[in-house]
């Protein structure tokens, strides 16, 4: 039996061509833009795992985000930017005046990311640490409010509203104190030495103890190991208290 006459033949091949050159238009941007994002990619990583960064690190990461915003757009550009600016904000040797200027790129980064995925509890919660670091309070409680309600039931996130709930605790509303609350537990089932230390830093162990009264011994008795352990440790030797 004959093949198919020339004229389908010839739409097979055009059909052909016109998804061949679709894919092309769509795929090599995207190609682009992952390769742009490389150099950073470690930088980022250790951003959202908490570890250091060094001012270099910063520097390729805010280099590879430029690169690949040629190519590509999205969320994931302005959230890993932010992060930049925000750990920038806390490194040695800022000027309060550097921080201020890095806290409010942070700021505008997580904003603008939110603006395209406003379901991201992680960019909530760091908006509102951003927030409370410049001390801006009703943007704090707003944004944090939006992290709860978002990433309800998100542990991971424990940890870092537990850092902003105890920055803003004076004004907080009844429902966001016992959402703080059931934070506190779930980051020291998550995270106890990371709970102990911002609880230290922020000087709300008692705080933390009071909420922790009604859990089981063990609980509590993880806290209080936690809390020695980070009072014997290098970190705090300077304050004289050490309870190993």
């Amino acid at each position: 039996m004959p093949g198919g006459s020339p004229r389908a033949s010839l739409f097979s091949a055009l059909m052909a061509f016109l998804l061949g050159a679709v894919l092309l238009v769509v795929g090599v941007p995207r190609l682009m833009g992952e390769l742009a994002l490389l150099p950073g990619n470690q930088a980022a990583g250790n951003l959202y795992a908490g570890l250091p960064v060094t001012e270099e690190g910063r520097e390729r990461l805010a280099r590879s985000r430029a690169a690949a915003a040629a190519w590509i757009e999205g969320p994931r550009l302005d959230r890993d930017l932010g992060m930049a600016a925000l750990t920038a904000a806390r490194a040695p040797g800022v000027t309060p005046e550097q921080a201020g200027k890095a806290l409010g790129e942070a700021v505008a980064r997580f904003t603008s990311s939110l603006q395209h995925a406003p379901a991201d509890p992680y960019v909530w919660a760091f908006l509102a640490l951003a927030h409370a670091q410049l001390r801006d309070l009703e943007s704090t409680i707003e944004a944090l409010t939006l992290a709860h309600v978002v990433g309800r039931g998100a542990s991971e996130l424990a940890v870092l509203r537990s850092t902003v709930s105890m920055a803003a605790w004076p004004w907080l509303n009844p429902v966001l104190k016992v959402a703080a609350g059931e934070d506190f537990v779930a980051a020291l089932k998550r995270n106890g030495p990371a709970l102990a230390e911002v609880a230290l830093a922020a000087g709300f162990t008692d705080m933390v103890r009071r909420r922790l009264a009604s859990e089981p011994v063990e609980l509590r008795r993880a806290f209080d190991l936690y809390v020695a352990e980070k009072l014997c440790d290098a970190s705090f030797r300077g304050s004289g208290a050490c309870a190993l």
